[in-house]
């Protein structure tokens, strides 16, 4: 949110950015399905909730004076006409912003510094690699391999930043190793037991006595013995 006079609160400086990712995910509590973003893919897409990055709001807000959605801004240029007046007291702030960031590069590069060095140290959005700054000294523009495609309104927007809340708010329960372990186990153990079982059942012996075939698994089938008297 902007203010009228342009600003935003002196601790809003980043905002969360969320991949999206396309297929099929087993634990969608990490995600919400973007129904409407390509109806003509082959698998639905989905905001992924644990592939987020800290990025400077100032980078996202270059999207919004582009018609085309690029994340670039020329320090100096006019402020489009369609832009609301809290925006356009807003364009003011990030023209200063970009004007002085493009001499803190001209600085750099005056000692010896690569380019794309300098754009890292002095435009650089984020901690992470995902966003690659270029600068421009000589149009004074600073641009960003990001590029606004749409806008996701209400209520869509508002529950997909409930689940994200939920997401974050998650109960972190300890893994239960000891019940896995002992699954684990006993799978050894069945798997142990069904190969004696499955040796033993091969094995049989007679007992000369009774006349009992048995077997080692614990089933006995009685075959008799013919007498040796009544064969005289």
């Amino acid at each position: 949110m902007v203010r009228s006079d342009g600003m935003r609160h002196h601790t809003v400086k980043e905002a969360v950015l969320a991949e999206i990712v396309s297929g099929d995910f087993e634990k969608l509590e990490s995600c919400a399905e973007l129904q409407f973003l390509d109806v003509g893919a082959a698998k639905p897409s989905f905001v992924s909730f644990r592939k987020t990055h800290a990025v400077k709001l100032s980078a996202l807000d270059f999207c919004a004076f582009q018609a085309d959605g690029r994340a670039t801004f020329t320090a100096g240029k006019a402020c489009p006409e369609s832009v609301i007046p809290a925006w356009k007291q807003h364009f003011k702030k990030l023209s200063e912003e970009v004007g002085a960031t493009i001499t803190k590069f001209d600085s750099l590069r005056k000692s010896e510094i690569s380019a794309a060095e300098a754009a890292n140290l002095v435009a650089s959005s984020s901690n992470e690699k995902l966003l690659k700054a270029e600068v421009d000294s000589a149009t004074k523009t600073i641009t960003y391999n990001l590029k606004r495609i749409g806008r996701l309104r209400q209520p869509r927007a508002a529950a997909v930043l409930t689940r994200y809340a939920n997401f974050l708010a998650r109960y972190a329960f300890d893994h239960d190793v000891g019940e896995r372990a002992k699954s684990e186990t006993h799978e050894i153990v069945s798997a142990s037991v069904a190969s004696v079982q499955r040796a033993s059942t091969n094995t049989r012996y007679e007992d000369a006595s009774s006349g009992t075939a048995s077997s080692a698994a614990g089933q006995t089938a009685i075959s008799p013995k013919p007498d040796d008297h009544e064969s005289k």
